[in-house]
C-alpha cells in the first residue's frame, strides 16, 4: 500500500479552532460527548481534520490532525473496501510523521467536500431538533422547502438530502451522489446536507459562513417543529420567492458581512 506521510510542523488555525467549539458548545447541544466533526483546507494537497474520539467542546490544537487527500478521494472513487483496509488507508495518508492521533472516521466526507469550490470549512452537527426531522418519512420532502428568508441566505435554496449510509467511506460515498444531484436539479452547490437518521454538515468559504448555516439551520428545524405542534396548515416559499431572495442584491451584501473571517 501506497504511504502518503508529509511531516506538518504547523498546526491548525484558530479560525477551525473556533468553528470546532461552536459546534461542541454544551449551551446549544449542537453534538455532545464525542459527536460532530470540523475540517477545513490546508492546501491544495491536504486539510485538517479532529481527530478521532475526541470531543469539540474546549478542543485544543493538538487534538486534529492533517490528511492527506489524494488517498480518501481514490478510495472514495475505487472499489468497495472492508472496515480495516478503509482505516488502513485513512491512517496511511496521516500527514504527521510523529502524530499521536489518527484521524475521525468522518475523513473521508470531509476530503469530498473540501474539493469542492464552494468549501473550505466543514462543519458536521448533531441539533436535536433537525434529527427530530431527520427520523421522519417526510425528511426529504422538507430538506427541499424554505419557510422564511434568512434561511434562504445561510442554508442555500434547498438542502441536500442524502440517504442514511454508514459513516465513514460508505457516507461520503453518498454524499458524492447525492451532491452531484442536487446541483443538476438546484444548479449550484449545496451549502447545508441533511444526513438521514444522523445530522447536518454545513460547508462555506469562511468558518463564520459555516457557522450561519449551521445556526440557521438548527432555527429552521426548532420553527419547523414548533409550527407542526400547532396542527395548523404550513405554507412554505414558493420556488419564485425562493429564487427572489437568493438572487437579491441587498443579500449578498448581507452575506458578505456575515461570512467574511474575522482579522486575527
Amino acid at each position: 500500500m501506497q504511504v502518503y506521510n508529509r511531516r506538518v510542523p504547523e498546526g491548525p488555525p484558530d479560525e477551525l479552532i473556533e468553528l470546532a467549539r461552536f459546534v461542541g458548545s454544551p449551551a446549544d447541544s449542537l453534538s455532545i460527548l464525542a459527536e460532530g466533526n470540523v475540517a477545513c483546507h490546508r492546501d491544495e494537497n491536504s486539510f485538517w481534520v479532529k481527530a478521532s474520539g475526541r470531543a469539540l467542546s474546549g478542543i485544543e490544537r493538538s487534538s486534529f490532525v492533517a490528511v492527506q487527500r489524494r488517498p480518501l478521494l481514490d478510495a472514495i472513487n475505487g472499489p468497495p473496501l472492508d472496515e480495516k483496509t478503509t482505516r488502513a488507508v485513512l491512517n496511511s495518508a496521516i500527514a504527521h510523521a510523529d502524530s499521536d492521533e489518527i484521524p475521525s472516521t468522518e475523513s473521508y466526507m470531509h476530503a469530498l467536500l473540501l474539493s469542492f469550490e464552494s468549501a473550505r470549512f466543514v462543519a458536521h452537527a448533531h441539533p436535536p431538533d433537525l434529527l427530530s426531522l431527520l427520523i421522519t418519512a417526510k425528511a426529504e420532502d422538507l430538506a427541499a422547502k424554505r419557510w422564511f428568508p434568512d434561511e434562504i441566505v445561510c442554508c442555500g435554496r434547498a438542502s441536500c438530502f442524502v440517504p442514511y449510509a454508514a459513516p465513514g467511506l460508505p457516507l461520503a460515498r453518498a454524499i458524492k451522489s447525492a451532491a452531484a444531484k442536487f446541483e443538476k436539479t438546484v444548479g449550484e452547490p449545496p451549502k447545508c446536507f441533511w444526513l438521514q437518521n444522523h445530522g447536518l454538515i454545513a460547508v462555506g468559504k469562511t468558518h463564520q459562513e459555516a457557522i450561519a448555516a449551521v445556526k440557521m439551520s438548527a432555527k429552521a428545524a426548532k420553527v419547523l417543529l414548533q409550527a407542526v405542534s400547532t396542527g395548523l396548515e404550513l405554507h412554505p416559499l414558493s420556488q419564485k420567492q425562493i429564487n427572489e431572495i437568493a438572487n437579491w442584491t441587498d443579500e449578498h451584501y448581507r452575506q458578505n458581512l456575515l461570512w467574511r473571517s474575522e482579522k486575527r
